[in-house]
């Protein structure tokens, strides 16, 4: 992802957030830590969630849909206080599953890129996409990955 250089403006991103960070977020170097990072990733994509097929359906469908895979670029410090924005695409889509594209930025900075592709899980198994997620995904859009 930190090769596609195009990932690092915000105007790429389809659905975007403003994140608080939090003074339990910042390590010793007063930075916030990395698994606070991962944490405002998880956000933003709840968040799109929520827009995208509302508080009801999504909260029941929060066991279900999971991340399968996750690649995170941490690429500069982000700071406490001071909100982080956030923006979402959707990359990729087919039947079984989707790709969101995630950036964080703080003071015009991009501060960390992640991707991650997300499954439907029922009854021990990867499973095809409920057809009210997969048509809210496709009327959402796909946002044109750039060479």
């Amino acid at each position: 992802m930190k090769d596609k250089p195009w990932r690092r403006e915000q105007r790429f991103y389809s659905f975007s957030t403003d994140l608080p960070t939090r003074y339990a977020d910042m390590d010793t170097e007063r930075h916030v830590n990395n698994v606070a990072v991962l944490t405002l990733h998880a956000e933003a994509r709840s968040r799109l969630h929520l827009a995208l097929f509302g508080r009801d359906e999504w909260l029941a469908r929060t066991h279900a849909l999971r991340p399968a895979k996750l690649q995170t670029d941490f690429l500069e410090i982000a700071h406490y206080p001071g909100d982080v924005a956030a923006g979402v695409s959707l990359v990729s889509l087919d039947p079984h599953q989707y790709t969101l594209a995630i950036g964080l930025f703080q003071d015009g900075a991009c501060v960390g890129l992640q991707e991650c592709r997300i499954g439907h899980w029922h009854e021990g198994a990867w499973t095809q996409l409920p057809a009210l997620l997969l048509d809210r995904l496709q009327r959402f859009g796909l946002t044109e990955d750039v060479q």
